[in-house]
Formats: structure tokens, C-alpha cells, sequence
């Protein structure tokens, strides 16, 4: 009779607590792992431990002593004293094990250790270099310093053509506007060949006329003459200007003479004798004669790529000198022309080489003197433009006559601040 009544009450308690079933780490003891040599199927299988089904719930009479029999703690777990499900154990952290090397690592590693080590695998500092930027060499025994960039000379693509007026003729009301309509109105441009004309102001105050094209320079040789016949050579002077590099041709023998080596290199570079300006025949102290020219640059490149010329018998050697710089010969310092020359001293009249007057330095044999230098107060033991010279190491100033203005730095002073008085 009590049986059927507490039957009856089991479908009103409350369902009971859910319980994970136990792991097969919870039965573990510390240390006890599965040996490393077997393989990890069997290792699964050997961690997996005795698992305990949870028992059904009964409809006998010992149906409460079922429930706290299950109720009682699994193995590995703290029992519960306050009726709520046992906690389970912290789990602990797993020690991995080391590989271990094989044994031909071993070997190799022991045959590193009984070498010496060698300079070459010493660790030594590298300098990190910014992409992009270059590196610095420096000067020793073994490093030299890099060779000389060598001069190369470029064909001129224009032609010119100068028109400057005689002296005297701006004084009778002669103007560059007037000779140039008067041309425009009696020359015709297209009967020569030339399309267009380019038009520029010369340093000396000359008007220059460029033409470009195909047979530039022959263009430019026929409107030279044209300008000749239509303009008097009394107002204008019509000059064919060419731009021009400095040769000298070593290496002569004593019967070569200047006319010979002229039109030596005339026919080697390709062009006529009369424009090429020679110097005076010179013999060294060796017995080998040398002579200085100037050379048209369209010719002179090619004489200067070939290097030597045959003069006669003797195959004579062809050096480039380097450029000079823009001299004045009213004052003859560098950096300006005569027409603008800003010094009140003339000396145009002086010889480059002695400084003093009435002669040329081609014909003087007195000692070196500078009038440039010794005017400076500065040591003038040597021709003008010669080493050491003031004249030669000077730069052209900017932006026109004279040294360029230099503007005196600011001081700043804040208002209301009295400078201190440091006189006594």
C-alpha cells in the first residue's frame, strides 16, 4: 500500500540532475601517460578508460535509494556535501617532449664542434646602404681614384649668321631695326632653301641669325653672301661664326711645317683650310715638333675620334685640349666680354704672358708675369689663365655685371627687450 503511494508521487518530482559521463582523465594518475613508441591509434585507445552507464530510474519501492546510490561521486571526483553535482578535478598541463635528433644531426653536430672556425665564418659588421644612394670609395693604396670623365665634342645642329654695325655707323642714325627690314625687304628666304629663321641677341651686342635644318651650314654660307651684297660693308659687318675647339698635333719631325699639318687635318676632318686658325710651329726639348690649332668642332670630332693624322710621313698624334673660359680682353678677367666689361682698367694692350705692353706673347721670352695677379696683391709668377691665376680660378657672377649682391643676415629682436651694453 506505502509501495503504491510513493509510485504515484515519482511522476511529480522534479527530473533529475544531468551528469556528463566520466573520462578516462579523471581516473588518471599523475606521470601516468601512454609510452611514446606506440603509435597514436593505440594511444587513443589505451587513454579511453571504464566508462559507467547511468542507472535508469526504477518504479520499485527503492526507487530514493537507486537515485542516491547514483548520486554518489564517480571515481576521481570530489564527493558533494551540499546536494548540488561533484566538480571535476583541474585538468593539468601536458608536458611536450622534445624531439630528438637523428643520429646522422648528431654526427654533423659533432664534427662542427671539433672544427675550428675559420676567419671567413666570423661574423663581421655590414654597413646598410639607402636604396638609391651611391657608394663612397675610399682613397688607398689599393683603391685609386675614378678616371676623368673625357671630353666629347657634339656636332652643332644650327648654322649662324652675325650682323654688327661698324663703328660709327649708330652714330649717323644707323639702327639694327633699319638693316634688318632693308634685308627682309631684298632677300627672299625661300629662294635659299631656308624655311624659318631663328633670332637671338649675341653677348657682344651682335644680332645673331640661326638656321636649322638639313644643310644647315651651307644655308647659312649663302645667306652670309646675300647679306654681303645687299648691306654695305660700311654699316654692317656680316660675319659667318662657327663654334670651334682647340687641337694639338704631336709628334712632327723637323720637316713638317704648318701649312703641311693644315691641310693634314683639313682633309681629315672634312673641311676647308681657311677655317682652321693655326699657331706657331713648336720643337720640345725630345726633338718632336707640336702645333696648336683651332679647329671647327664638326671636324675636329672627327680627327679626334680617329686620334692621329698622317702629316707627311710621320703619323702624328691628335690630343683635345679643354675648353677655356669666357675671358674679357679689355681687363682680361674671365666671367664677362669686352662690350660689357665693368673695369675701369684697360689693359688690351698688355702681353698675356710678360704683362707689359707694345708685343704679343707668341713673340715674347721675357719671364712669366700676371697683370691680373699683381694688381690682386696675390703671387704672379706665371702667365694670364696659367696655374695659380686669380683670373682662372674666378666664376662668372650671376645675374650680370660684378659679384653677386649678398644680403646681410637678420637679427631677430623682440620688442620691449633692451640690448645689453658690452662697449666697457
Amino acid at each position: 500500500m506505502l509501495n503504491a503511494r510513493l509510485a504515484g508521487l515519482e511522476d511529480r518530482l522534479l527530473p533529475e540532475p544531468r551528469r556528463r559521463p566520466p573520462l578516462a582523465a579523471d581516473g588518471r594518475v599523475e606521470g601516468d601517460g601512454p609510452p611514446a613508441s606506440l603509435p597514436k591509434a593505440r594511444q587513443g585507445a589505451k587513454k579511453k578508460g571504464p566508462t559507467t552507464r547511468e542507472p535508469l530510474p526504477t518504479t520499485s519501492g527503492t526507487g530514493a535509494l537507486d537515485r542516491a546510490s547514483t548520486s554518489a561521486a564517480a571515481p576521481g571526483e570530489a564527493p558533494s556535501t551540499d546536494g548540488l553535482p561533484p566538480k571535476a578535478p583541474p585538468k593539468k598541463k601536458r608536458s611536450r617532449k622534445r624531439k630528438q635528433p637523428s643520429l646522422a644531426a648528431k654526427e654533423a653536430a659533432q664534427a662542427g664542434g671539433n672544427s675550428a672556425p675559420t676567419p671567413a665564418a666570423e661574423a663581421t659588421w655590414a654597413t646598410v646602404v639607402a636604396r638609391g644612394a651611391k657608394k663612397k670609395t675610399a682613397k688607398g693604396p689599393n683603391n685609386t681614384a675614378p678616371p676623368e670623365r673625357k671630353r666629347k665634342l657634339r656636332a652643332p645642329k644650327t648654322a649662324a649668321v652675325t650682323l654688327t654695325l661698324a663703328p660709327g655707323a649708330e652714330e649717323s642714325g644707323v639702327t639694327y631695326a633699319a638693316v634688318l627690314t632693308q634685308a627682309k625687304n631684298r632677300i627672299k628666304l625661300a629662294e635659299l632653301g631656308i624655311r624659318d629663321i631663328k633670332f637671338r641677341k649675341a653677348a657682344t651686342g651682335a644680332r645673331m641669325l640661326e638656321v636649322g635644318g638639313e644643310a644647315a651650314s651651307e644655308k647659312a654660307d649663302s645667306l652670309a653672301t646675300k647679306l654681303r651684297e645687299v648691306l654695305g660693308p660700311e654699316l654692317v659687318r656680316v660675319a659667318r661664326p662657327v663654334k670651334r675647339a682647340e687641337l694639338r698635333v704631336t709628334g712632327l719631325d723637323d720637316s713638317a711645317t704648318v701649312a703641311e699639318v693644315v691641310e693634314a687635318v683639313a682633309r681629315e676632318g672634312g673641311c676647308v683650310a681657311d677655317n682652321i686658325r693655326p699657331g706657331r710651329l713648336v720643337f720640345g726639348p725630345r726633338g718632336d715638333g707640336s702645333l696648336w690649332l683651332s679647329v671647327p668642332v664638326a671636324a675636329a670630332k672627327k680627327v679626334t675620334d680617329a686620334g692621329r693624322v698622317r702629316v707627311g710621313w710621320t703619323s702624328a698624334r691628335v690630343v683635345l685640349l679643354p675648353s677655356r673660359p669666357t675671358r674679357c680682353f679689355r681687363c682680361l678677367e674671365t666671367g664677362h666680354m669686352g662690350v660689357t666689361c665693368p673695369c675701369e682698367v684697360d689693359r688690351s694692350k698688355l702681353c698675356f704672358r710678360c704683362g707689359k705692353p707694345d708685343h704679343r706673347a707668341r713673340d715674347c721670352s721675357a719671364d712669366p708675369n700676371c697683370p691680373v695677379c699683381e694688381a690682386a696683391k696675390k703671387p704672379a709668377g706665371h702667365s694670364v689663365g696659367g696655374n695659380g691665376c686669380v683670373a682662372a680660378g674666378q666664376k662668372p657672377a650671376h645675374g650680370g655685371r660684378g659679384a653677386p649682391n649678398r644680403r646681410p643676415r637678420r637679427t631677430n629682436k623682440k620688442a620691449g627687450v633692451e640690448q645689453m651694453d658690452t662697449s666697457s
